[in-house]
């Protein structure tokens, strides 16, 4: 029943992003791009664009020498962590994990382990860690896929930065022009603009969503079941790096 409801209810999805990107379209053409390149919404669309370029360069920055280099150097680090992290898990039949130190089979858990088996524990149990597998080789590449996002966002951060100092220092006799085409450019292109925030917002809640459904089928078939969200939601860049991270 429940799932019923959620299916004849997925229209909604396509509403509320119609809605919020005709807001952000609007408050585009009202302020104008040289007024949206100050003050804080600079900040929103540094943090928006750099979240998205992260995504869209995630997958080819872990198969280059940056993402090889960090995640074999966290390789490395990883077989000094101790006997929790680097023995072969298995379960039993309640789903608790074990692993074998010197023949036998022990509860992988802080009491027996310490801290290092508490994180350990939490981690197998959190992210499926397959049976036969260390928690340290399965925890590689998500902590290799975290160093590397943080890198990238760092960088496009920074070279946004730059960028917007440029654009302030050239669009400022925009805003005081009285160039009838220079404000229908400017205000044409501050729509542009905060709709492509608005679809970066609309994108990173539905990444989060993806997050979710991948381990509720009900979520997962919600939003694919719209079609404006399904679209969104299945052409996703964020996702890419959220499934890196987070598995």
């Amino acid at each position: 029943m429940f799932s019923g409801l959620l299916s004849a209810s997925a229209w909604y999805v396509d509403v509320a992003i119609v809605i919020v990107l005709a807001l952000f379209l609007v408050g585009g053409l009202i302020k104008g791009f040289a007024k949206s390149t100050k003050g804080f919404f600079v900040f929103v669309v540094i943090i928006c664009a750099s979240a998205l370029l992260m995504g869209v360069t995630q997958e080819a920055a872990m198969e280059g020498s940056l993402g090889k280099n960090i995640t074999e150097s966290i390789s490395v680090d990883s077989s000094g962590w101790g006997v929790a992290f680097n023995n072969p898990v298995t379960y039993d039949g309640e789903g608790k994990p074990y692993i074998v130190v010197e023949g036998n089979a022990v509860e992988l858990s802080g009491g027996e382990f310490g801290f290092k088996g508490t994180m350990a524990k939490f981690y197998a149990t959190r992210f499926g860690v397959p049976e036969g597998e260390s928690v340290a080789a399965a925890a590689v590449g998500s902590l290799a896929g975290t160093c590397v996002s943080a890198v990238l966002f760092l960088i496009y951060v920074a070279g946004f930065l730059v960028v917007f100092f440029v654009l302030r220092l050239v669009l400022k006799p925009v805003e005081d022009s009285d160039s009838v085409g220079i404000k229908i450019t400017d205000r044409l292109l501050g729509a542009l603009l905060r709709l492509f925030i608005g679809l970066v917002i609309v994108w990173a809640i539905l990444a989060i969503a993806a997050a979710i459904g991948g381990k509720v089928d009900t979520v997962d078939n919600f939003f694919r079941g719209s079609a404006i969200g399904g679209f969104f939601y299945e052409h996703n860049p964020l996702t890419t790096a959220f499934d890196m991270i987070f598995g």
